[in-house]
């Protein structure tokens, strides 16, 4: 479906990924926001669009309408690898793990610059 995963126009996901890279210091709501102004700009008229308003859409798929809410959509974007996970993997005897993982993240901040160590 163009809607969703289109080049030209481009979708909805191509939308959120393009919203996600560019307003990256914004809080979520402010993020979230600009990406349904991209989608009602891109999409005014798509037949599967059947209602874009400030927080939520919806989208007419075969086998019914579905409304999504847009709250917290940029924030779940963001593909974070947190520093624990890294630091789990690169203790690894596995030399293909250490291979993935050559981060130095010993400064207990994530690949993004967050500090998300978990404690236990």
């Amino acid at each position: 479906m163009d809607l969703i995963e289109g080049n030209n126009p481009p979708g909805i996901f191509r939308l959120l990924d393009d919203t996600c890279k560019t307003v990256h210091a914004l809080d979520s709501a402010t993020c979230d926001g600009k990406f349904m102004e991209k989608v009602m700009k891109t999409h005014p008229s798509n037949e599967h669009l059947l209602g874009a308003h400030p927080q939520s859409f919806t989208v007419k798929h075969y086998a019914g309408e579905v409304t999504y809410t847009v709250e917290e959509f940029c924030f779940k974007n963001y593909d974070n690898l947190y520093t624990s996970l890294v630091m789990c993997m690169q203790t690894s005897d596995n030399s293909f793990y250490l291979t993935l993982f050559p981060e130095d993240v010993s400064d207990g901040t994530d690949l993004l610059g967050e500090n998300t160590l978990f404690l236990t």
